[in-house]
């Protein structure tokens, strides 16, 4: 009404090309390939870091960008979220809660 939306924000960039060709390549999971994290972000102060591949956002698994931004878009601003990522660094999955936030928009 008065030209702003609340919708439901992590804080990621995704890199749309990733798929199962490239993750069978490297020998990767299928899921959303993180490419930047926005500082300050609920993303950050859970501790996703670039190039972490989500795998697992609640109860649904993750096989690429659309699949989490479904997930979120089914979020309420303030919901607390387990998510489960694949860290390169670490050859390992990792899982963290996360809250998720308002993107107003005008």
């Amino acid at each position: 009404e008065k030209g702003s939306a609340d919708s439901p924000y992590i804080g990621v960039i995704v890199d749309t090309t990733y798929n199962k060709t490239i993750a069978d390549q490297y020998g990767y999971p299928l899921g959303a390939w993180v490419s930047s994290v926005t500082l300050g972000s609920p993303a950050a102060d859970a501790g996703i870091e670039e190039n972490d591949i989500i795998v697992k956002f609640g109860d649904t698994e993750i096989i690429n960008f659309y699949t989490l931004r479904d997930a979120i878009s089914k979020c309420q601003i303030g919901d607390v979220v387990k998510i489960q990522v694949y860290r390169h660094s670490v050859k390992d999955y990792v899982t963290m809660d996360i809250t998720v936030e308002s993107n107003s928009e005008s």
